[in-house]
């Protein structure tokens, strides 16, 4: 039997029984851009566990998914349009060949000080992202310093945590448990 986290990907690449090549694969920027999205989903799984890891520079990133440590090459992907959230667009990373294993040691290696507060991250600049959780689900709030809060969005009775920004400060990950490992644009 497949493991979960592999069967979106094989249904993705499953054409005639041979793996379909995206015609480009690009920077995770760069495929946002294209799509003129905020949010991408890099990696497909309800079976997502613990914290996100970056790279130290911020071009690979791990989670752990059915007990192994994944990595998703985030200068390798290609989105493909799709929606989630009443039908707010999104990206939807269909590389296949941007998603391996990672040893333990690496992910390590990786590690930064595990934030204090899995649902609140800050930047240096002082601008703050958090995961407000309540019985009605969770909602993304991102306060540059001075300013008002800007709901980004909500996810109705659903649950969506453990945030990690990225070294350069310009993305936020999480995990959102009916989809995957997601990113958001600051």
């Amino acid at each position: 039997m497949k493991s979960a986290i592999w069967l979106p990907l094989l249904a993705l690449l499953a054409a005639g029984g041979r793996a379909r090549q995206p015609p480009h694969l690009g920077p995770l920027a760069d495929e946002m851009r294209r799509l003129e999205v905020r949010e991408a989903l890099l990696l497909p799984s309800q079976a997502v566990a613990g914290e996100i890891v970056w790279s130290p520079r911020g071009d690979f990133l791990a989670v752990r998914a059915e007990g192994k440590w994944v990595k998703v090459d985030l200068r390798r992907l290609f989105l493909e349009p799709g929606t989630w959230r009443r039908g707010r667009p999104m990206g939807l990373n269909t590389a296949s060949s941007s998603i391996s294993i990672i040893g333990e040691g690496e992910v390590r290696r990786w590690s930064r000080e595990t934030p204090p507060d899995p649902r609140r991250v800050s930047t240096k600049a002082g601008t703050s992202i958090e995961l407000r959780a309540d019985d009605a689900g969770t909602s993304l709030v991102v306060t540059p310093k001075g300013q008002p809060p800007d709901l980004r969005w909500t996810a109705d009775l659903e649950t969506c945590h453990g945030l990690a920004l990225s070294p350069d400060e310009r993305l936020v990950a999480f995990v959102y448990d009916r989809m995957g490992v997601m990113v958001e644009s600051l």
